[in-house]
């Protein structure tokens, strides 16, 4: 199994944060919520895998091409309400159309990586809507800075924004409510100082993430990653 990404076009970057290629022919593999949106490309097929908020598992079925939308960015591209995609897929004709089936056919025919990444950005370049919302952005830049460990509240009362507009806009764009979002990315942030250290102390994470106490840890990592904090580092 071998996995890299690769960077798109610079006038892209604000909204995709990558071009990925999967090659897995042996053994399922877990994928773990991240706050993102995927177009996924497999021989014939494209589909659109909404932003989680639980792992799934993905079959070994050769090669997989992939393009991250940084969160909140996809419907940029894509014609959808991002919440009508959490936790679910469609095939990528279902948000994009024709262009999406053409995209989908001549990605199929290229010859190499290099001439899919060509194509991807070609295709993204013209896909493009101006549709993005500054208070949503903000938050997002907010709740990332801080590794997920933010007054939701507190962002409001900033913006003069209420709760329940706040989570709706985000349902709309992210397709989680902007709690939900903030729990992702310090989970992702936990993931990040796993990755880091050959032994972790869970009660000093905790403390240092600002989850309520190590129990609490617990039960986000095991909603997010399916299973408890030592038996993933023990299979990592």
């Amino acid at each position: 199994m071998s996995y890299a990404e690769f960077l798109p076009d610079k006038s892209l970057r604000p909204f995709i944060e990558c071009y990925w290629i999967h090659s897995n022919n042996l053994l399922p593999h877990i994928v773990l919520p991240d706050g993102c949106i995927d177009i996924v490309f497999n021989e014939a097929t494209g589909f659109v895998v909404g932003t989680m908020t639980t792992p799934i598992i993905v079959e070994p079925l050769g090669d997989f091409v992939g393009v991250r939308f940084r969160s909140g960015k996809a419907s940029t591209f894509l014609d959808f309400d991002a919440s009508e995609l959490t936790d679910q897929k469609t095939e990528l004709r279902n948000v994009a159309g024709r262009d999406g089936s053409a995209l989908v056919e001549s990605l199929f025919d290229a010859k190499n990586f290099t001439e899919k990444i060509k194509l991807l950005n070609k295709n993204l370049s013209s896909w493009f809507r101006d549709k993005n919302n500054g208070n949503v952005d903000y938050v997002i830049r907010k709740i990332m800075e801080s590794q997920g460990n933010v007054s939701i509240n507190s962002i409001c009362h900033s913006l003069d924004l209420s709760r329940q507009h706040l989570a709706r806009l985000f349902q709309e764009f992210v397709g989680i409510r902007p709690k939900q979002f903030a729990r992702v990315i310090r989970f992702q942030a936990l993931l990040k100082n796993v990755g880091q250290s050959p032994k972790i102390n869970w009660a000093d994470e905790a403390a240092m993430l600002g989850y309520y106490d190590q129990a609490h840890l617990i039960s986000d990592f095991r909603q997010f990653s399916g299973t408890s904090p030592e038996k993933f580092t023990t299979t990592r």
